[in-house]
């Protein structure tokens, strides 16, 4: 209640109690008459904390509550307010008070009773509050005979209610009237009702009545005009603002908060010069504050909070110099913060929070220096922070953040030595002041998402009472060490910062800490183990860092943590059996690193898991059985590991389950039937293991099951029916066999197969590779798939899918990637797939299509990935291949397509892989191809009739990874600036995401080449392959020196050419090559020693050349000793060719030792030749005639093998 509300409740309780007397000395005893009525009145209550005890004795008029009139003894007040008296019924004999004028009987309990009729009779009162007394039912009409009644308060009854207010209009001296918190919905007469009421009224309050929505805008009538206190708030009122209001000139103060009331605010608002109150929050009001706001200088209140204010903050506002608090939060103000603000002094709260205001914070808001709060957060303000603000040494809350505010923090910042909350994230703000300060009585500091850098000033640290600091995301590089000084801590984040270096054992200090992120930094070494003195805390999150080493065994102290998140950050080593210990742990995220050994047994007591992620480390051996006791876990990944053996049952126990993901491991065996218990499970994924036997039937039993993932296992037996029965939910699903999975889908079914899709309103996924699907069944299936808008991704690839696809005349609209491959389809390309302007990916390989490719292709806008490898396509590329943006992957390799390449293929600037060997192109080769595409990794002309000589421009591919231009016409020489390809020179940055396609081919897509002399086919490996192949043109000059700066080179054959001159003496420089064919060339000279330092050679050829002296020896070409290798120079000597050097006296004699043989050892030698012979065959004479079974052995064998070749019967005429 408002001090004006007081003021007048104060001055009005005086003036109804002139003339009577309380507990005084009376001139006349109280009138018996009375005494007994008051009497009866107690027996009905019941007084727990006995306020009734004074009520004892002949004089009334001294009982407590009790006014009695002076001259006639005569009850006149009856005052039980906040007695906590409880009653049944309130009794009649109260009536006999016929004097009574002031009754109080507020905030009691009489508790399921209605207020007794009898009340009416009261004809002096003046007084009657029955407020908060849980009176109910209706409000009788009877109180409109109290014709002198002045003041009446009924609020807080909830359950009291009226029906029709008609007869307050006989209530003709009101001047308080307080209904809040009733019912008053039936009473659809309310507001003609109290517009009848007498000019007199005072007060008029209403909160949260239920009133029903029937107030006029406007009154051609209107009586009240005397109004100091209106409240009409927390209702369903719904109109513009009530203009009648406006009449009453002394209105002091006026809530019409939580209603519906909507449009503009008046600028006549400004006439309630009045008004210390005035609140108007929680409303529909739109448009700008009016500029008269700045007449209501007495205004101490203003509530404008949750409406849809806007525009311009009025100057005017500033001449509201007695307002406490102004708070213009949320709604959509925009400009400028005005200067005037600063004429404000009273202020002690201003939030103007959550706006577009823009510019600059003003000056003048230092003159607020009684202001204890100032909230300028979510904004649009730039500049600096004024040093103004450093003489707000009141200021407690400083709120600045989500703004563009740059530059340093002003060095007046340190004058706020109150300051509690200083929150200063989401700007640009760049530098520390050299001294912030000593903010003793600072708890919570918020500087994230700025541009600070270096380290946090050292001064933060005698912030002893620091609770929350968070300086996360900047470009800070050092932690300082004195923050374990900071003991209250209990919620530290430095994520997403620069910080280097090793996690102080300081951290220990901080015992209080309850969350620490250290996340997204470049923090080194290991943890320390003082991290087990924080036994507070809840969670650790330190992700994405660069640590080394194992957990340490002290994590196990820390009971209370319930969430571990150290996935990405380097460990290695073991999971600790301490880790056992945390037995409050809900989520344990460590993937990502290079954990390996076994999973610890002690896994199993983490009994509150909820998330259990072991994704993508080397862990090996089996899962632990006692992972069955994780009872509360939902989500299971191991994905990627060397984890073997069985599935473990025990899994079935986790019925909480809903995502398990066991996938990319060596797992062996059966799928379990056990599985099928998992009834929550959404996510299935077990694929690319060596799982075996035939998928369980029960899977179908699975109905929660939303992603399948059976893929790359070596199942068998049939893929039925009952696989699919109650599966209603699936978005992804893919199955594939790497061994004889036979499909076998009942005809009989309904739906049949594929149209059984249908059912599935939410599939976008379908993979049913090497599933034995043999049938001409395409069409069916695009039929289904039509109706589908939700699918996005079909892989029917590697079955014996049969038919022409041209027959196919419709196909879904929002088809992403379409998966074909190694299949037996034939006919035309189907020119239908040119309407779904969705696709991005279309893999066609190793099929029978004929024709030529439409022109209507370059419709396929998002198109990344085109292949058609393998297949009889003829006739010109179409030029609208050019339309093509965004394709990265063309692959039209093995086919009979001719003519030339469309110059528009210098429009798909992404494209990383072009294939187009194996075809009967014909043309210079194209110098665009180095100039427009400079993101190509993989270009491969092979075997057509590209002519001419090689363009320098291929040398701008830095990205090249594998040119292959052989089987061709090329003339001339080899540019030298092929040696400044920087993808062959240095290794690249490439990082190993195992949720991204482990090479630059996605899953599908492959590339045909031929490194060693036959065809290879890459996929996943062919990161692996950095190839350079110009063999079998006409390329003259001499092999350039530059080359033997391609250090990741893996192949290099320039064989079949006209190359002369020597072998660059630096070939060895190629240290990581496999595979080197220099054959048939005119190479003459020696072959450098430095070739054997090549340690990964396997393939050498350098036949058929001029090249002369030693073969070099060492190391890997020790292993090289085919003849076949130097066949062709005949010049060449020493192994393995038989040719013997100049300097060798034997052909094929090397000796071990430099010395010459000496004459005393050649005799020896011999000397000792004849005895051991004759020792020898005596010895078999003699086991002949001494052993007479070997004797009968030996003599049959001869005679057999005598028989065999000499007699008769083996010859032949």
């Amino acid at each position: 209640m408002s001090l004006l509300i007081l003021a007048y409740a104060i001055g009005f309780l005086v003036k109804l109690n002139c003339g009577s007397r309380v507990g005084s000395n009376w001139n006349q005893s109280c009138n018996e008459r009375d005494k007994q009525a008051l009497l009866s009145f107690k027996e009905s209550l019941s007084d727990d904390t006995n306020y009734l005890s004074s009520w004892v004795g002949d004089d009334c008029c001294a009982w407590h509550g009790i006014g009695c009139n002076k001259q006639t003894g005569h009850v006149m007040k009856l005052d039980l307010q906040s007695g906590y008296l409880r009653g049944g019924h309130i009794n009649h004999s109260l009536r006999n008070l016929r004097y009574l004028t002031y009754l109080d009987l507020s905030n009691n309990s009489f508790h399921g009773i209605r207020i007794p009729k009898f009340l009416g009779s009261f004809k002096d009162l003046t007084y009657l509050n029955l407020s908060h007394s849980n009176f109910i039912g209706l409000v009788p009409h009877q109180l409109g005979n109290l014709s002198s009644l002045k003041y009446l308060d009924l609020n807080g009854n909830f359950l009291l209610s009226i029906d029709s207010m008609g007869w307050f209009s006989r209530l003709s001296l009101l001047e308080h009237l307080d209904l809040s918190d009733m019912n008053l919905s039936r009473a659809t007469d309310w507001f003609p009702a109290i517009n009848m009421l007498p000019n007199s009224i005072l007060v008029l309050r209403l909160h949260d009545s239920f009133l029903p929505n029937k107030m006029p805008h406007h009154l051609p009538v209107l009586n009240l005009t005397s109004l100091v206190f209106l409240d009409l708030s927390s209702n369903q009122l719904n109109s513009s603002f009530p203009l009648w209001v406006l009449n009453n000139s002394g209105l002091a103060h006026l809530n019409l908060r939580f209603n519906f009331f909507s449009g503009l605010l008046p600028q006549s608002i400004g006439s309630l010069t009045s008004l210390l109150e005035l609140d108007l929050s929680d409303n529909d009001f739109i448009g700008p504050i009016p500029h008269s706001i700045g007449s209501l200088t007495s205004l101490i209140n203003l509530g404008l909070l949750r409406n849809s204010l806007e525009g311009l903050i009025p100057k005017s506002i500033g001449s509201l110099t007695s307002l406490s608090e102004l708070d213009l939060s949320g709604p959509s103000f925009q400009g400028l913060i005005p200067e005037s603000i600063g004429t404000m002094r009273s202020l002690t709260i201003l939030d103007l929070s959550s706006n577009h205001l823009q510019g600059n914070i003003p000056r003048s808001l230092g003159n607020l220096t009684s202001v204890l709060e100032l909230k300028l957060s979510s904004n649009s303000l730039y500049g600096l922070i004024p040093e103004s603000l450093g003489t707000l040494t009141s200021l407690t809350y400083l709120d600045l953040s989500d703004n563009k505010l740059q530059g340093i923090i002003p060095r007046s910042i340190r004058n706020l030595t109150s300051l509690s909350i200083l929150l200063l994230s989401n700007n640009k703000l760049s530098d520390f002041p050299l001294e912030m300060g000593n903010f003793t009585e600072l708890q919570y500091l918020s500087i994230s998402s700025n541009a600070f850098r270096g380290s946090l000033p050292q001064t933060f640290c005698q912030s002893l009472e620091l609770t929350a600091l968070d300086a996360s995301d900047n470009q800070l590089t050092s932690i300082p060490k004195c923050i374990g000084q900071l003991s209250n801590l209990t919620d530290l984040s430095l994520l997403s910062n620069l910080w280097e270096g090793v996690i102080a054992p300081s951290i220990g200090n901080l015992t209080y800490l309850s969350e620490l992120y250290l996340s997204y930094n470049g923090l080194r070494g290991q943890i320390p183990d003082s991290i087990g003195a924080l036994t507070s805390l809840t969670v650790l999150d330190l992700h994405a860092n660069y640590f080394s080493g194992p957990i340490p065994q002290s994590i196990g102290n820390l009971t209370a943590l319930s969430r571990l998140i150290l996935w990405g950050s380097g460990f290695d080593g073991l999971i600790p059996e301490s880790i056992g210990n945390l037995a409050s742990l809900s989520i344990l995220d460590i993937r990502e690193n290079n954990f390996n050994g076994s999973i610890p047994q002690s896994i199993g007591n983490l009994s509150s898991l909820s998330k259990l992620d072991l994704s993508v480390n080397q862990f090996h051996g089996l899962i632990p059985q006692s992972i069955g006791n994780l009872t509360s876990l939902s989500v299971l990944d191991v994905f990627s590991n060397n984890l073997s053996g069985e599935i473990p049952a025990e899994i079935r126990n986790l019925s909480e389950l809903t995502y398990l993901d066991i996938s990319s491991n060596e797992f062996g065996g059966c799928l379990s039937e056990s599985f099928c218990q998992l009834f929550k499970l959404q996510h299935l994924d077990v694929s690319d293991n060596k799982l075996t036997g035939d998928i369980p039937k029960c899977i179908g039993q699975l109905s929660n099951i939303e992603s399948l993932s059976l893929y790359s296992n070596s199942w068998e037996g049939f893929l039925s029916e009952h696989h699919f029965l109650n599966l209603a939910r699936l978005a992804v699903l893919e199955i594939s066999s790497k061994s004889n999975l036979i499909w076998n889908i009942s005809s009989d079914w309904v739906p049949p197969f594929p149209r059984w899709l249908l059912t599935q309103r939410r599939i976008h996924i379908i993979t049913l590779q090497d599933t034995g699907i043999s049938e001409s069944i395409l069409a069916d299936w695009f039929a289904s798939l039509l109706f589908m808008s939700s699918v996005e991704d079909v892989d029917l690839s590697n079955n014996d899918i049969n038919g022409e696809m041209s027959l196919i005349l419709a196909a879904p609209s929002g088809l992403q990637r379409l998966a074909l491959s190694n299949n037996r389809l034939s006919g035309d390309f189907p020119s239908v797939l040119c309407n779904i302007t969705s696709l991005t990916s279309l893999l066609f390989s190793n099929n029978n299509f004929s024709g030529e490719l439409p022109l209507c292709l370059g419709n396929l806008l998002e198109l990344r990935d085109f292949d058609v490898m393998n297949n009889n396509l003829s006739g010109v590329l179409p030029a609208s291949f050019g339309s093509l943006g965004n394709l990265i992957y063309l692959n039209l390799h093995n086919n009979k397509f001719q003519g030339k390449l469309p110059l528009s293929f210098q429009d798909l600037k992404d494209l990383e892989t072009l294939d187009v060997g194996r075809n009967n192109f014909s043309d210079t080769l194209p110098r665009w191809t180095g100039e427009q595409l400079p993101n190509l990794k993989y270009l491969i002309l092979r075997s057509n009739n590209f002519y001419g000589t090689i363009p320098t421009q291929l040398c701008s591919l830095p990205s090249i990874q594998v040119l292959n231009l052989a089987r061709n016409q090329i003339t001339g020489n080899i540019p030298p600036c092929f040696g400044n390809f920087t993808a062959m020179i240095a290794a690249s940055d490439y990082f190993y995401d195992p949720y991204e396609p482990h090479s630059s081919l996605r899953d599908g897509e492959a590339i045909i080449d031929d490194p060693k002399g036959y065809e290879l086919n890459y996929t996943s490996t062919l990161d692996y392959l950095i190839s350079f192949d110009l063999s079998y043109n006409n390329i003259s000059g001499e092999v350039p020196r530059e080359l033997m700066d391609l250090h990741q080179l893996t192949n290099l054959n320039l064989a079949c050419n006209q190359l002369v001159g020597r072998i660059p003496n630096k070939i060895g420089n190629l240290n990581n090559l496999e595979s080197l064919d220099l054959s048939e060339n005119r190479l003459h000279g020696s072959i450098p020693q430095s070739l054997s330092d090549i340690n990964s050679l396997s393939h050498l050829n350098l036949s058929f050349n001029d090249l002369s002296g030693r073969i070099p020896t060492g190391n890997q070409l020790q292993t090289l000793n085919d003849p076949s290798i130097y066949a062709g120079n005949r010049h060449l000597c020493g192994r393995p060719v038989l040719q013997p050097c100049e300097d060798e006296t034997e052909p094929n004699n090397v000796h071990d030792y430099n010395e010459p043989e000496s004459d005393t050892e050649r005799l020896w030698f011999y000397a000792g030749i004849g005895p051991g012979l004759l020792v020898g065959f005596l010895g078999f004479c003699g086991s002949l005639h001494f052993i007479k079974s070997w004797r009968y052995l030996y003599f049959q064998s001869v005679e057999k093998v005598f028989d065999k070749y000499w007699s008769p019967s083996s010859y032949s005429i």
